[in-house]
């Protein structure tokens, strides 16, 4: 069951991340089929990356490719950072005055706090 959650969880942010950017491009009147085509083909390659980071993982189960490393984690870590940074960038074009608020400070990093 845990096979088919963490690409549930990858296609969540993925889904939500085009429909916050569509959503912010209606609302400033900046739809671009251009920006479409290649956003959703930028979401298709991750949704390769995902694919072919389980036939690593599984097929080296079988196959001995040298190594074994645990990838889909890490890829689809990667992933979902990735779509939470464009969704705020997308959530703060679509009410810019967010980008300066307390809100946007929850996901600011500050290397001053580490000290």
């Amino acid at each position: 069951m845990q096979h088919f959650i963490i690409p549930g969880i990858v296609l969540s942010f993925i889904c939500l991340d085009v429909i916050i950017g569509f959503s912010q491009a209606v609302a400033n009147h900046n739809v671009s089929s251009e920006k479409l085509r290649q956003g959703l083909g930028h979401k298709l390659a991750f949704i390769f990356a995902v694919s072919l980071a389980y036939l690593v993982e599984f097929g080296s189960a079988y196959l001995d490719f040298g190594f074994t490393v645990p990838v889909v984690v890490p890829v689809c870590a990667y992933i979902c950072l990735t779509e939470t940074v464009s969704c705020l960038e997308n959530i703060c074009k679509l009410n810019p005055e967010l980008r300066d608020s307390r809100f946007m400070d929850l996901f600011r990093h500050d290397d001053k706090d580490e000290k």
